[in-house]
């Protein structure tokens, strides 16, 4: 939070404090984390202007009035998800342990170049790209993901190469917004995310936009 305090502090040339008790009454008053607030630009909107976003505390109350909360667990845990829906995933991909690095050094080979993620974060924290050469510690890296507690690996998805054009460093993927009532699916918003110099897309990383149609 004191990071992103600073860093608008410096495009804005506010004080810092005034712009950390600004953040705080804006999660008190309208739910916004301090992520809702740079990059929804809360620091130049009014009283009025404020009120009319959907920040993280009002969307996570829309969840969790509309969903079912014994199902959550599916989407929080990466490596469950994919276990769930493999067959939609059209990627190999595997979970860490301190007993296989063997496995892991032939995923790793054989898929050449590889994703790594935590498996109960969110925000693209913690995701990396590592590239398979001949020169590469494998069993430093094993060691490492374990250490930081990157233990699902997922082969590189290849991506559309109009797609590419637009950023090649990570794959840019669509959202799409939807509600589901007895039923019925109702189609509300397309997203489009595109990297802007990392390997991820997400909305709360610093790297990245968010493109809206």
């Amino acid at each position: 939070m004191f990071k992103i305090a600073k860093a608008i502090s410096k495009k804005t040339k506010k004080n810092t404090l005034m712009i950390v008790i600004d953040m705080i009454k804006c999660g008190l008053k309208y739910q916004a984390g301090y992520y809702d607030y740079q990059e929804f630009e809360f620091y130049n909107l009014n009283t009025e202007e404020r009120k009319t976003y959907l920040t993280r505390g009002k969307n996570n109350e829309i969840v969790k009035k509309f969903n079912d909360r014994n199902s959550f667990h599916k989407f929080e845990d990466k490596a469950e998800f994919n276990s769930i829906f493999n067959k939609y995933l059209k990627r190999n991909w595997m979970v860490l342990s301190n007993k296989n690095f063997s496995e892991f050094e032939a995923f790793l080979k054989n898929n050449k170049a590889i994703i790594v993620k935590p498996i109960n974060d969110e925000g693209g924290h913690g995701i990396e790209k590592f590239e398979y050469s001949d020169d590469l510690n494998i069993k430093e890296l094993y060691n490492k993901l374990l250490s930081n507690d990157q233990l699902l690996i997922e082969q590189c998805i290849k991506q559309h190469k109009d797609m590419n054009v637009l950023y090649d460093k990570s794959v840019n993927t669509m959202r799409m917004f939807t509600f589901y009532k007895n039923g019925e699916s109702y189609f509300l918003q397309a997203v489009l995310k595109i990297g802007n110099g990392g390997v991820v897309d997400n909305f709360s990383s610093r790297w990245n936009v968010y493109l809206c149609k």
